[in-house]
């Protein structure tokens, strides 16, 4: 598992591209900024003829829900799909990143005017190691369960690159 939440795969299927497409319509459901109740689809996004744009649809609207991306590189005896997942947005990262930038400063202050305290730098470490493990973990959760469910949508297998 790599700390940065960010992946990508192949995966290679028999199908053609049209069946392939077909699957994708039936499992997906177009993204809508406002909804009442869950959809019935499992994946929300977009489409179209070289690629798509889908997200699965979490139990709660929650900010820990990964992008996965794919293009299509039809063959003789089927198609290729390039995947690559993502968080799904980027506000999520930049809160990282600057809670996490604004974390060092106040380790380096308190660890600097308060040698003796050794407890509050534990704190602060354990602080900054907790918010980039979280993101990271949640991200692999979802992606660990959502790998399996593409595999079974373009009836596929994983190649290595």
């Amino acid at each position: 598992m790599r700390l940065w939440p960010r992946d990508s795969f192949e995966i290679k299927t028999n199908k053609s591209l049209d069946e392939v497409l077909a699957s994708l319509h039936k499992k997906v459901e177009p993204a809508r900024w406002f909804r009442l109740f869950r959809p019935l689809k499992p994946f929300e996004g977009s489409v179209w003829q070289k690629g798509f744009k889908i997200w699965k649809v979490p139990e709660f609207k929650d900010y820990d829900t990964l992008i996965i991306r794919g293009t299509f590189r039809p063959g003789l005896s089927g198609v290729t799909i390039a995947t690559k997942m993502r968080f799904s947005h980027y506000a999520t990262a930049c809160i990282c990143f600057l809670w996490v930038t604004g974390i060092i400063p106040a380790f380096l202050v308190c660890f600097g005017y308060t040698r003796a305290k050794w407890l509050e730098m534990v704190l602060y470490s354990l602080m900054y190691l907790s918010f980039l493990a979280f993101p990271s973990l949640g991200f692999w959760y979802e992606a660990k369960k959502t790998k399996p469910l593409l595999m079974a949508l373009f009836e596929g297998w994983e190649i290595s690159k």
